[in-house]
């Protein structure tokens, strides 16, 4: 099942999105502004490491960080 358009849900859905999505002060925000927020915020990772850290993801099995970049999804 699909997700809905957020300007067919009510407020109080969106609302409910956007706290999900770590938007501070959505219960202060008008339907608009909270679409225009989680458009704009990325997504919050669920561990540190922003500056090119540990992040997300695993590393993957048998694999050494020199193997890395080899990794598809890995390129940058």
């Amino acid at each position: 099942m699909g997700q809905k358009d957020p300007r067919q849900m009510t407020t109080g859905e969106v609302a409910k999105m956007a706290r999900k999505a770590g938007i501070k002060n959505a219960d202060q925000m008008n339907k608009d502004q909270l679409i225009q927020a989680m458009n704009q915020s990325p997504p919050e990772p669920s561990q540190p490491g922003r500056g090119g850290g540990k992040g997300d993801t695993p590393a993957p099995k048998n694999s050494n960080p020199s193997q890395w970049k080899n990794i598809p999804g890995n390129q940058s």
